[in-house]
């Protein structure tokens, strides 16, 4: 059985469902690809918890409890690349380092668990979305996967990939790109109000943690950069535009942002 660890950088909506799934697919798993996943790590924005041997599935449900309630994880958090500095003494290797965070700033965390050999998978769009010059690496990089930054976990990126691979050319990319924006157009519908359909998306997890992101056409943006620089075209943000409906969550009676 192969033991590979887990470095799991954020632990809201998106973290603690990972998780989840983790808990709940060890034996299919193993059975399946005779591999166990060992969280050894868990960060947010103000705690960690650290275990080199793995953190067993009663203290990732405690993780997961502890934030629900609003509560640190663990001691004060080291900065990402001290996290990175203690793999290899704790006798580390081949880690997969998992970025399912909305933060800024985490290239240099994730070019340092390029260079170190391990697998970095990313939720965050950020990294992908920075200057051309800056990302395109990221995209040719046979160690890096983002599936879910589009489409929700589908299989968007890979047939992307796929089709690239096998000499397709791609001539145009049409779609519903936010699930958040989806959910509310089909609530106001409905006859929902604004401010009750936006508290809803966010309850149930549809909305990025800022919910202006989503609005404000920011994380279509990306979706659209992250698209089009797979498609062969190399976008860079100001070539995209997109109408903000921003002025329509100020009116809403929803403050939790």
């Amino acid at each position: 059985m192969k033991h590979i660890p887990v470095i799991l950088f954020g632990a809201g909506g998106v973290g603690r469902a990972l998780l989840r799934q983790i808990i709940d697919t060890r034996d299919l798993v193993a059975s399946r690809n005779r591999c166990r996943f060992d969280v050894v790590c868990v960060l947010d924005s103000r705690s960690w918890l650290w275990q080199p041997a793995g953190l067993g599935d009663d203290q990732l449900l405690q993780i997961i409890y502890a934030k629900e309630a609003g509560q640190r994880i663990g001691g004060r958090r080291l900065d990402g690349l001290q996290v990175l500095d203690q793999l290899p003494e704790a006798g580390l290797e081949r880690c997969l380092v998992a970025d399912v965070t909305a933060a800024v700033g985490m290239e240099p965390v994730i070019n340092k668990a390029l260079e170190a050999g391990y697998g970095v998978v990313l939720a965050n769009k950020k990294p992908l979305t920075g200057p051309w010059e800056d990302a395109k690496h990221y995209f040719a990089h046979p160690s890096l996967r983002y599936e879910s930054t589009v489409g929700g976990g589908q299989p968007v990126i890979s047939t992307l990939r796929y089709l690239r691979d096998t000499g397709d050319q791609i001539f145009g990319i049409e779609g519903q790109l936010s699930g958040t924006l989806g959910y509310i157009c089909s609530q106001l519908d409905r006859g929902s109000d604004f401010s009750q359909a936006l508290a809803d998306a966010n309850a149930m997890g549809y909305t990025e943690p800022d919910p202006r992101e989503d609005l404000g056409g920011q994380d279509v943006k990306r979706k659209i950069l992250i698209l089009g620089r797979m498609a062969g075209w190399p976008l860079e943000d100001e070539e995209i535009e997109v109408e903000s409906l921003e002025s329509q969550m100020r009116t809403a009676k929803y403050c939790d942002i």
